[in-house]
């Protein structure tokens, strides 16, 4: 929600054309700055493609820069893995850290919940089946 309040109250102030505006022509301006990037790394491996083969030759030119080539899409790779298994392991802590909230916050409510006869002969088996189809099927199995 909180996510949502700057966009509204730009919407209500009437700055949401403004921002609409902006964001397309900024959109416009990186799209020419990756075109231009893009031409720029080609003509680099070009040049360094002419300097390498006046110093070693076209075949061991080409072979160099296909090398430097895949050293770096390994090299981006591995980073890739790398983050990704930080992302992993922090959304399994951050669902450990709410489990054990939830279970925090389960059994605070437990005297409150049993004070009423109702609630003990008709709700803690229902919360009881409902901890199980949740929280109780999840375990490792040899199906």
């Amino acid at each position: 929600m909180r996510a949502l309040l700057p966009l509204l109250t730009a919407f209500a102030s009437g700055e949401l054309h403004e921002t609409v505006r902006r964001t397309k022509r900024n959109a416009v301006f990186y799209g020419v700055i990756a075109i231009l990037g893009i031409i720029l790394v080609i003509f680099a491996l070009v040049a360094a493609q002419v300097w390498l083969a006046g110093l070693y030759g076209p075949l061991d030119a080409a072979l160099m820069i296909a090398g430097s080539a895949l050293v770096l899409m390994i090299l981006v790779f591995v980073v890739m893995k790398i983050v990704a298994a930080r992302d992993r392991r922090r959304a399994r802590e951050r669902r450990r850290a709410n489990t054990s909230l939830y279970t925090t916050a389960a059994l605070t409510l437990v005297p409150y919940v049993l004070r009423s006869k109702v609630t003990l002969v008709v709700g803690l088996p229902l919360a009881a089946l409902a901890g199980y189809f949740l929280f109780g099927g999840r375990g490792d199995r040899d199906d």
